[in-house]
Order: C-alpha cells, then structure tokens, then sequence
C-alpha cells in the first residue's frame, strides 16, 4: 500500500475496498478533511474514524505546534501533532460524504483506549453508507 500524499490529498495504489479505519492517523496530518475525503473515497461501505477531538459545538480544527517528525515536510504540511478537529465538525464531514448512518463507539470499550492527549479525547465515529 502506498503512503498518503499529503501535497496530493491521495492514496495511490489503493483500490476501493469495503470498510476502511483509521485509527489515531487524522491527529497527525496538517489536512484532515482532505485525508478523510479520500478515506471516505476508498470506502465503499463503511467508514471508522479514531482520532483526538474537540467537543467544540463549531466545526473548527484545532492544530498543536508542529514537532517536526517529518523533516522532509514543509509549510503547510509540517502540522505532524496534535491535529484536533471538533466532534461536530467530523461528524457533518461524514454526512457530507454520503454517509447515512453514523454511530459513536461507545466511550467505556476496552479493546480501544479512550486516552485524552492534552485534554483533547480519542472518539470513534463508524459511518455507514
């Protein structure tokens, strides 16, 4: 499987499949909306999405200071922490997609950790088409 290109907003190489996850990956890409457009492109069926989020009632996407784990990436692609959109926010993104049924994974389950990251938690969101 190729990498996601982030100057490109695509994953090459990777044919529609399915269900597609993706888990703790939206909190590290200076464009979540985009990485999520193709995610959502290459899911025939169903979409789970496992990231930090704000529980701000706006869409809005909160960045962190960029930590430089990619020092090959430059501005705007240098944003490789703490990428936080709202719950609100991922949420309508996933019904803009086409998405009908939208499900959140309930908090108190043990086989993912539900962890804050500097007081922002993880949240899933399982969307099916």
């Amino acid at each position: 499987m190729s990498n996601y290109d982030a100057r490109a907003h695509s994953i090459g190489g990777v044919d529609p499949v399915d269900a597609v996850t993706s888990l703790a990956v939206l909190c590290h890409t200076s464009d979540p909306l985009y990485h999520l457009s193709e995610l959502s492109r290459l899911a025939r069926k169903a979409l789970f999405v496992w990231t930090i989020v704000s529980d701000d009632d706006r869409y809005i996407i909160h960045f962190g200071e960029p930590r430089g784990d990619y020092p090959e990436d430059s501005f705007p692609i240098c944003f490789d922490n703490l990428v936080c959109p709202s719950f609100a926010l991922l949420r309508r993104s996933l019904e803009l997609m086409g998405f009908r049924h939208i499900v959140e994974l309930p908090r108190d389950r043990r086989d993912l950790p539900m962890y804050e990251w500097k007081g922002f938690k993880f949240r899933g969101l399982l969307g099916v088409r």
